[in-house]
């Protein structure tokens, strides 16, 4: 299946993030890995939401297992959980069947894009603008860039109560990665901010948001620009700023509910699509 150790090691690395973490374990008699499934709450996530993650080995499939987690899953889930939220790849049409046949359906679709950063031309900051490399997010006016960090997320799930603070973009980068942020200032006033971490020759970008009242000056590209140079010019970037992935949310009664899911973490490369899902006590 699609899943890697970063979709699930952030979750244990960063575990400031979240509440109500439960991991769970299937295993067969002799104690081999059937499949795994987590579920918590994200403190940066709308109040009674939670995510469902669920993942069997191909060879275990169509046996039960992803049904029993399911179950035991949806049995711990964290106090006052209203909403599930869980992901599958645009390219696992089985695991998005498999979501349906739960009680599932598609309510939102969400873009992720990988970018090569060789041979990209060098952007100049327009006038006034300079650009501060801020790979802990420290810097000598918190209130300001808070502020600024705030205005800047006028996303859709923003919308919802999907929203980030300082502390929850470091938290976001998990452990093994090498920070990388990037602030824009204009006239040394917070404009715009990127945020993300390098693992191996990948950067993933957790968070990039320009201020709207900075917004059509050029402030994103100039950044990615100072982004390549901090990270020393690693071959590849991936970060959910472009296209090429689906977000699905939907809504099932809490007895059916949960998700199958692969999902990836903010900025992991490759197709990813996730299913949300409603659970009503």
């Amino acid at each position: 299946m699609h899943a890697i150790r970063t979709d699930f090691a952030w979750l244990f690395t960063s575990p400031d993030l979240y509440e109500g973490l439960v991991a769970l374990e299937a295993v067969d008699p002799d104690g081999a890995m059937l499949g795994v499934g987590f579920t918590a709450h994200p403190r940066y996530a709308p109040p009674g939401r939670a995510f469902l993650r669920i993942t069997v080995a191909r060879a275990h499939e169509r046996r039960g297992v992803g049904r029993a987690l399911r179950a035991a899953l949806v049995a711990r889930l964290p106090a006052g959980t209203t909403d599930l939220v869980g992901g599958v790849f645009d390219d696992d049409p089985r695991s998005l069947a498999l979501a349906h046949h739960w009680g599932f359906e598609e309510v939102e679709h969400a873009v992720e894009s990988v970018l090569e950063l060789t041979d990209l031309p060098r952007a100049q900051p327009p006038p006034g603008v300079t650009l501060h490399e801020v790979p802990d997010l420290v810097v000598d006016d918190p209130e300001a860039v808070e502020r600024m960090l705030l205005a800047s997320q006028t996303n859709p799930e923003a919308e919802q109560g999907w929203l980030f603070d300082l502390a929850k973009l470091r938290a976001l980068v998990a452990e093994g990665e090498v920070p990388v942020g990037v602030l824009a200032r204009v006239d040394g006033v917070p404009a715009a901010i990127t945020y993300g971490g390098v693992e191996g020759a990948s950067l993933s970008i957790a968070y990039s948001g320009v201020d709207p009242a900075y917004r059509g000056r050029g402030l994103m590209v100039t950044r990615c620009s100072r982004r390549r140079r901090a990270r020393r010019r690693r071959s590849r970037s991936a970060g959910p700023t472009g296209c090429g992935a689906v977000r699905r949310r939907c809504a099932a009664p809490r007895s059916t509910g949960g998700a199958p899911a692969c999902g990836t973490r903010p900025g992991s490369s490759g197709r990813a699509a996730a299913v949300a899902g409603r659970a009503r006590p």
